[in-house]
């Protein structure tokens, strides 16, 4: 099973390397980050039921963030925190890490200190830090993917733009 989810022994080593839990082998590693990230998805995807049906909004707020704060939590198994760090404020994931946990801050400090329920545009407020949030999470996460922030702004551009805008901004090599 370890090596068929790392790959290879390169892969094994890389993350018993710099790891949160040193004792914990390799298969408990991967056991520990696979029950985090669930765990986290599944607070926050509550929170987003809850939303809809039961939840206050601040609450709701609260509820997500501490759930995405849970599943990156989750790499911790894998990485260690300094090792995390160091991939989190490379060059490239530099500005979405900084505008995810900016948001993520944001959102847990307006729920918990300034928000007041009789005034109903912060509702707003807190959605519009949500989606932020969101959208930081994504396009960061899309930053370990190979390929996959070009990838996305190709399928936007498909999407969204005509065929001739889309020549326009990336030429054919014909």
């Amino acid at each position: 099973m370890e090596s068929s989810l790392l790959g290879s022994e390169a892969a094994a080593k890389v993350i018993t390397k710099d790891s949160m839990c040193p004792s914990l082998t390799v298969k408990q590693r991967i056991y520990g980050f696979i029950t985090c990230f669930v765990l986290g998805m599944f607070i926050s995807f509550l929170s987003i039921g809850g939303f809809f049906s039961f939840l206050p909004v601040v609450k709701f707020g609260i509820l997500y963030s501490l759930g995405n704060i849970t599943s990156m939590g989750s790499t911790l198994f894998l990485f260690g925190p300094a090792s995390q760090c160091k991939r989190m404020f490379k060059r490239g994931r530099l500005i979405a890490t900084l505008l995810y946990l900016l948001t993520l801050i944001g959102t847990l400090v307006f729920c918990i200190f300034i928000y007041d329920k009789d005034k109903r545009w912060e509702r707003l407020i807190v959605i519009l830090l949500i989606v932020l949030q969101f959208c930081a999470l994504f396009w960061y996460t899309l930053s370990y993917i190979p390929f996959g922030r070009a990838l996305f702004k190709k399928i936007c551009f498909a999407c969204c733009c005509s065929d001739e805008e889309e020549e326009k901004v990336t030429p054919s090599s014909s």
